[in-house]
């Protein structure tokens, strides 16, 4: 008899094709700049919940749409947050030498490189979302919608925005609770 409910089936069943397809997308080409790609796929790969794209894929289902293109789209999402997650580790940022228990991007590989496959997976997620390829269902007009929304997501009125107000709080005993509320509603894309 199974343990499972049908919460972790499903959940299980989603995080599985999350999974695959982030393997597909961190495939390492063979080229001469090897190595940055390497540490995309390092720390795309390197684990945790994947609870952006499991739910991007949820809702999709819920709203009688397309799972597989909500795996795509949330996929372009975990892109984007893996991407921050490599910053925020750079010795410019928090200087932190682990992630996941494992090390941190550059930390196994050299910062410029870990920078740099931080940059390249932020490209990865636009290139992902604007691939006429890329999905089963979503039109152009939709594409340009989910381009348009996850680039003010992470950019400087949004994830990069609340990065600016974590570094420029550290060390600062007067950082009122309407900061940090609007760095903690930022940060995290």
């Amino acid at each position: 008899m199974n343990n499972m409910s049908d919460f972790d089936l499903k959940l299980a069943d989603f995080t599985d094709a999350v999974n695959k397809k982030l393997e597909e997308i961190a495939e390492v080409p063979r080229v001469l700049e090897k190595s940055v790609y390497e540490a995309m796929e390092y720390s795309l790969l390197a684990g945790g919940k994947r609870i952006r794209p499991v739910l991007t894929a949820a809702v999709a289902e819920m709203l009688g749409g397309c799972v597989e293109d909500g795996i795509t789209a949330g996929c372009a999402l975990e892109c984007v947050h893996t991407y921050s997650l490599i910053h925020d580790d750079l010795p410019c940022m928090d200087n932190d030498d682990l992630r996941r228990g494992k090390p941190t991007c550059h930390k196994v590989f050299p910062e410029n490189i870990a920078l740099l496959a931080g940059d390249g997976l932020l490209n990865k997620a636009f290139e992902i979302l604007s691939d006429e390829g890329s999905f089963k269902e979503v039109d152009g007009e939709t594409a340009l919608a989910l381009i348009r929304c996850l680039s003010r997501a992470s950019g400087a009125a949004g994830m990069i925005g609340g990065q600016v107000i974590d570094l420029e709080g550290e060390n600062r005993e007067d950082l009122t609770l309407d900061e940090l509320v609007a760095m903690l509603s930022l940060i995290h894309i």
